[in-house]
């Protein structure tokens, strides 16, 4: 069975508002341009980073068999 796995970590500043609460658009902003990458036609066991706006390493996804 193939897998689609994705795990962003929303604990740093570029994915929280000015308040401090958790950025409904950040976490979209990223959504979409892994959506963007699958979209393009990645195949099984491709995987990759997620960035958050400020260039920080925030998690990864990957595809799996």
């Amino acid at each position: 069975m193939a897998k689609f796995k994705l795990e962003i970590g929303l604990d740093n500043a570029a994915m929280r508002e000015e308040d401090g609460e958790l950025s409904g658009l950040a976490v979209a902003i990223e959504l979409r341009r892994i959506a963007d990458r699958v979209e393009d036609g990645i195949r099984a066991g491709l995987k990759g980073v997620v960035f958050d706006a400020n260039g920080a390493n925030v998690g990864e996804w990957r595809i799996t068999r």
